[in-house]
C-alpha cells in the first residue's frame, strides 16, 4: 500500500492537473474517439506550457536588462554629479585666484587641459596695444628745437578768462546730480593677441604674436586677393564672446603658423573686464595632438565657464587694484612701480625661450 500510494502522489504531482483537465475536456466534448482527443489534447497542452513558459523566461530577461540599465543610468547620473560638482569647485577657486593676470590665464590653461586631457591643444592670449614711438616727426615739420631759447614763448593766461564761471548746480544741494560720461567704444583696430601660456607641446605659439595683416606692398597686384583677417579676431571685431568650429578644415580665415593645414574643431572664448576684451582663452582637438573630431559639447561648456570665471577674476582684481591706488600715496605708487621694473629686469627668460632663435619646435598650431 505504501509503494501504491507514493506512485498515486508522484502521479498528481506531475501529471495530475494535465489528466485531470484533459479528461474533463474530453468528457465535455463526447468524441466519436475519446482516446486520440485525449491525447491530442495533451500534446496541445504541453505545446502551450512550453510557449507560455518562454514568455516568462523572455520578460524575466527583459526585466533583468531593465534592472541593470537603470542601475548603470543611476551609476552616470551619480558620477556626473560628481564631475560637475569637482568642475564647480574648480570654477569657483579659478575665479577667487588673488594671483596677477598673467597667472590666472596660466592657471586656467592648466585646468582645462587636465580636466579634459583628449584636447590637442590649450592655450591663451592678452589683448595688447602696438608699441609706437613717443614722437614722430610729420612730413615738413622741422626738428624740434634743441635748446629752451628756440622754444616759442607762450601767450600769458589772462587770469580772468581761466576763472570760470561757477556752476550753479555744484553749489546748489537740490540739483540733479551731473550725467555719467557715456564710456567710449574700445577700437580694437590696432590690437593684437600675445600669446601667455600653452599646454604641452604647443609652447612654440609663445614665440609668435597674433597680428593682423598688413597693408599690400606697393608693387603687389591690385588683383591679387589680400590675406584674411585671422579668425579670432571676430571675438574683438563682432564683439562676440565665444566662437566655435567643428572642422578648421571649412573655415578658410583660420591659418596655421607651420602653414600645415589640419582637421578637428576650435573654440575660442574672450575675457572680459569692464566691458573691453582683456584676453581670450581658445582650445582646439586637432589631428594629430588630438583625434580630428568636433569638440564634444561639455568641454565646450567647461571652457566657457573658464573663461567667465577668468572674467570675473579680473573685474575683481581691477577693481581691487582701483581702490588701493586710490588710496595710496604717490611715493607708494613710484615705490611700487620701481619694485615692477627691477624684478621684469632680473627675470630670466623662461626655458622654452632660451636659445630659439631658430623657431619653435611644435609642427603647427591654429592661428589663433
Amino acid at each position: 500500500m505504501a509503494a501504491i500510494g507514493a506512485d498515486t502522489k508522484y502521479l498528481q504531482e506531475t501529471i495530475g492537473e494535465a489528466l485531470s483537465r484533459g479528461c474533463a475536456a474530453t468528457v465535455t466534448a463526447q468524441p466519436s474517439d475519446p482516446v486520440e482527443y485525449l491525447g491530442t489534447w495533451l500534446l496541445r497542452y504541453v505545446k502551450n506550457a512550453e510557449i507560455e513558459g518562454a514568455l516568462i523566461a523572455q520578460r524575466q530577461k527583459e526585466l533583468e536588462e531593465k534592472k541593470k540599465k537603470l542601475s548603470a543610468a543611476s551609476v552616470a547620473a551619480e558620477k556626473s554629479q560628481e564631475e560637475l560638482n569637482v568642475r564647480k569647485s574648480c570654477i569657483i577657486e579659478l575665479e577667487k585666484d588673488e594671483f596677477k593676470p598673467r597667472v590666472l590665464f596660466t592657471n586656467a590653461v592648466k585646468l582645462i587641459k587636465s580636466k579634459y586631457p583628449s584636447l590637442g591643444g590649450v592655450y591663451a592670449a592678452v589683448v595688447l596695444d602696438p608699441e609706437e614711438p613717443d614722437w614722430v616727426p610729420a612730413d615738413g615739420e622741422e626738428d624740434p628745437p634743441e635748446s629752451e631759447d628756440e622754444l616759442v614763448p607762450e601767450p600769458e593766461e589772462d587770469p580772468v578768462a581761466a576763472d570760470p564761471e561757477e556752476d550753479p548746480s555744484s553749489t546748489d544741494p537740490n540739483a540733479d546730480p551731473a550725467p555719467a560720461p557715456i564710456k567710449k567704444p574700445v577700437d580694437y583696430s590696432k590690437k593684437y593677441f600675445s600669446y601667455v601660456f600653452a599646454s604641452e607641446g604647443q609652447e612654440f605659439m609663445l614665440e609668435n604674436d597674433l597680428v593682423r595683416p598688413g597693408p599690400p606692398a606697393e608693387d603687389a597686384d591690385p588683383e591679387a586677393p589680400s590675406d584674411p583677417i585671422p579668425f579670432t579676431f571676430r571675438v574683438l571685431d563682432e564683439r562676440q564672446p565665444m566662437f566655435n568650429v567643428s572642422n578648421v578644415a571649412y573655415e578658410p580665415r583660420i591659418k596655421f603658423f607651420k602653414k600645415f593645414p589640419k582637421i578637428g574643431g576650435y573654440q575660442v572664448c574672450g575675457v572680459q573686464c569692464d566691458g573691453e576684451y582683456r584676453g581670450i582663452v581658445a582650445a582646439d582637438s586637432m589631428f594629430p595632438e588630438s583625434g580630428g573630431q568636433p569638440i564634444p559639447k561639455d568641454t565646450q561648456d567647461f571652457v566657457w565657464e573658464v573663461s567667465l570665471a577668468l572674467s570675473r577674476a579680473l573685474e575683481r582684481i581691477d577693481k581691487r587694484n582701483s581702490d588701493r591706488l586710490a588710496e595710496a600715496t604717490p611715493k607708494a605708487v613710484l615705490d611700487a612701480l620701481k619694485t615692477e621694473v627691477r624684478q621684469i629686469r632680473t627675470k630670466p627668460l623662461p626655458e622654452h625661450l632660451v636659445g630659439a632663435a631658430g623657431g619653435g619646435s611644435g609642427d603647427g598650431g591654429a592661428v589663433v
